[in-house]
């Protein structure tokens, strides 16, 4: 048979549910040229499917070998997605970058592929094809939003407005734009787009919509000290947002624990801290919102330490050391696993996927504040490591999450007030227990002394990681670095005190998780 008929009958056998049979149909077709992508893609689904998560990653990575001889974007689209979808990210931007792929024609992998781009924080190589699907004739308004979101993380205030405001014009009921617009600048009575929100939200029909015009509509009123109307605006948008999540707090309460719970199974840590190969990884955990982006910022400022921002890859190669399939989080499942795994492999994993991002310099950021979950096993993972906490004042820290609009669940917390109180409780606990466990290796930096002694907690936790202080620690500013988070369009303004204790203008209507978090609410007082 020639490579064509194999691949038929490969699809014949498949579509038979004969799936060893086809398996091997589709081994003899790695090395094809023109089908050896499609062949690939078909070998780690199946892989997927049966549970072996390492296959389902070696099976498209091994697709990347010869791209040069690739010559079709739609296959290069599809090897790509999968790619990210499986946490790898480098290959996945060799991909992106292959010639065929960023000089096509076709609007579809253009705009898939820089989509995916934009979600996954590279800004600049998402505008790349982001601007070519707009010059070949895409112009909508979730294309916008996605150029917009892009130019707001690269610093690019004024042209992402203009983009935003294009989305807007082409269609007012793509709710997104206006929830990007609303965070990129501080509103005033001059300039605001309060009565173009309300007109909007008494026009949406869909929960996602609402949610996310409730949510801007909330900040912009907050910008403009109408605190009653804001938080009148936030109820619903939340109400809505927890509705369509479905969020259980008791799974995120029950996951903490387990942790812990496994944690003490693991027994002691080694006391020996031998060295990491470079770079060494600094983490910066804690809550969302807590400044951890602020920090990241200005330790990445000093000439010895690159800025990696919110990775994936933790978890990520986890899941390929334990070999189970899912996504960058945790799930029972995947940290019952974790007495058995092999730290070693698991360091040296993680390692070799954020190696790239280091820029040949000592150490590198990595900011994800969920993997305030793991530090125990990420001391046993990379015995090098450096770990930073970033406390902020409880109510500051709980108010800050309430106040942004988080999509897709990752943070369902955030849209209740009991659940925010709860779930604050459940990660103090747990971050006791790591500083009860292995004292010592978790520095912590507050939020409060940081913006206002900056430079001796700078100095401070610089020399935890190693290093001297230099001057250049202090500029927070910077227009082209790229900023992923929720904190992109604030966080390049000048260190300031004014979210310190913003939540006392809402302190009434925060009395039910106030008296929720008891002794914790006490420390804001």
């Amino acid at each position: 048979m020639n490579e064509l008929e194999t691949w038929q009958r490969a699809e014949q056998l498949l579509a038979q549910k004969q799936v060893l049979a086809a398996r091997q149909q589709y081994i003899a077709l790695r090395g094809s040229v023109e089908l050896g992508i499609a062949a690939r893609m078909r070998l780690s689904m199946i892989a997927g499917a049966m549970g072996n998560f390492r296959e389902a990653v070696d099976e498209v990575v091994g697709g990347t070998a010869d791209l040069h001889q690739q010559s079709d974007p739609h296959a290069l689209s599809m090897l790509f997605k999968r790619l990210i979808g499986l946490g790898e990210q480098q290959f996945a931007l060799r991909v992106a970058r292959a010639r065929a792929l960023r000089e096509c024609h076709d609007i579809e992998p253009l705009a898939e592929v820089g989509k995916l781009l934009s979600d996954h924080g590279f800004p600049e190589d998402a505008l790349t094809f982001l601007e070519r699907a707009l010059a070949k004739g895409l112009a909508s308004a979730p294309l916008h939003f996605l150029i917009g979101t892009c130019r707001m993380r690269l610093g690019d205030k004024d042209r992402a407005e203009q983009n935003l405001e294009r989305g807007i014009a082409l269609d007012a009921g793509f709710s997104p734009n206006h929830w990007q617009l609303s965070k990129l600048r501080r509103q005033t009575n001059a300039s605001n787009h309060v009565d173009r929100l309300r007109r909007a939200l008494a026009q949406a029909r869909q929960p996602s919509d609402r949610a996310a015009l409730g949510y801007a509509l909330f900040k912009e009123l907050d910008d403009l000290g109408d605190y009653q109307a804001a938080w009148d605006a936030w109820q619903p948008a939340a109400a809505t947002m927890k509705s369509a999540t479905g969020y259980q707090l008791q799974r995120d309460t029950d996951l903490l624990q387990q942790l812990a719970d496994v944690d003490r199974q693991c027994g002691e840590l080694a006391t020996n801290r031998q060295a990491a190969s470079a770079p060494t990884p600094i983490f910066i955990v804690g809550l969302p919102r807590s400044g951890t982006t602020l920090f990241e910022r200005m330790l990445g400022r000093h000439s010895a330490i690159a800025v990696g921002g919110e990775l994936g890859d933790l978890v990520m190669q986890l899941r390929y050391v334990a070999n189970q399939p899912g996504v960058a989080n945790l799930d029972q499942k995947l940290v019952a696993s974790l007495p058995e795994i092999e730290y070693a492999a698991w360091g040296q994993r993680y390692e070799q996927h954020v190696a790239w991002r280091g820029q040949e310099k000592a150490c590198l950021t990595d900011k994800l504040p969920t993997n305030f979950r793991l530090v125990g096993f990420i001391l046993r993972a990379l015995p090098g490591v450096r770990i930073i906490h970033m406390e902020r004042d409880p109510l500051a820290a709980c108010f800050s999450n309430l106040r942004e609009c988080f999509f897709g669940g990752s943070y369902g917390y955030s849209n209740d007030l009991a659940d925010m109180a709860g779930y604050y409780r459940a990660y103090r606990e747990l971050m006791a227990h790591w500083d009860q466990r292995y004292p010592g290796r978790v520095h912590r930096v507050r939020y409060n002394e940081l913006v206002t002694e900056t430079r001796p907690v700078l100095e401070q936790a610089l020399r935890y990681c190693g290093y001297d202080w230099e001057d250049a620690c202090l500029d927070t500013g910077g227009v082209g670095d790229v900023v992923a988070s929720a904190s992109a369009a604030q966080v390049r303004e000048p260190i300031h005190t004014r979210s310190v204790a913003h939540w006392r203008h809402y302190e009434k209507q925060l009395q039910p998780m106030i008296d929720a978090l008891g002794d914790h609410a006490e420390a804001s007082r």
